[in-house]
């Protein structure tokens, strides 16, 4: 399956330049009692002062989602036909699949 089909590409033909599908916002679901808010940090270790590197710990936290589903909304762009919008639901909901090497 061409994603440029579907989402488009410079490098496609004239009619699969612009993407079929708008994507709007994504809403994280309340279903889930292990998932929510969570305690995150970023840690920026280096900084420069002048030309030498310094290393001084700044640790900052911040909330991120944690072991949440989320509600995305797709929109066909006019003149799309159903069944492209289809396709990408099935595309989307395959690159949503847990990932095993991946957890939080």
């Amino acid at each position: 399956m061409k994603v440029a089909k579907y989402f488009g590409s410079l490098e496609a033909e004239k009619a699969d330049q612009a993407g079929k599908i708008i994507f709007l916002d994504a809403y994280p679901l309340p279903e889930s009692k292990k998932g929510g808010l969570a305690l995150d940090i970023v840690n920026n270790l280096w900084s420069w002062d002048g030309n030498s590197l310094k290393y001084k710990p700044n640790p900052n936290t911040f909330f991120s989602l944690r072991g949440v589903s989320f509600l995305i909304g797709l929109r066909p762009r006019d003149g799309v036909s159903f069944e492209i919008l289809e396709q990408v639901k099935k595309l989307v909901n395959l690159w949503s699949e847990p990932m095993p090497w991946f957890s939080s």
